[in-house]
């Protein structure tokens, strides 16, 4: 009666292969991009680069450091949790000057 969710079989496949689960990073927009690349490679990925989005300036209300988005292999991570194999290329794109 019940049937399996393909994402969730899917999951099943990666980590039979050596795959790993993206950790639990909290709420990205509070987070500073340096801990979330350390928290992946912590992890097992190896395949992880930060992009800097030159768009901070001196004010008040910026969040210099602060994580935008990211993604696995030119997809944006929504939640946590999916399985992915170390060496998919992770890019976390970040507010910075």
């Amino acid at each position: 009666i019940f049937k399996v969710i393909p994402e969730k079989s899917d999951d099943k496949v990666v980590l039979s292969n050596g795959g790993i689960r993206i950790p639990n990073l909290g709420n990205l927009p509070e987070q500073n991009y340096a801990a979330v690349e350390s928290a992946l490679l912590s992890a097992g990925f190896t395949n992880v680069s930060c992009i800097n989005m030159h768009d901070v300036s001196l004010g008040l209300l910026q969040k210099p450091d602060r994580v935008e988005s990211i993604s696995v292999n030119g997809k944006n991570v929504s939640s946590y949790g999916k399985a992915y194999m170390p060496e998919s290329k992770i890019v976390i794109t970040y507010h910075g000057r």
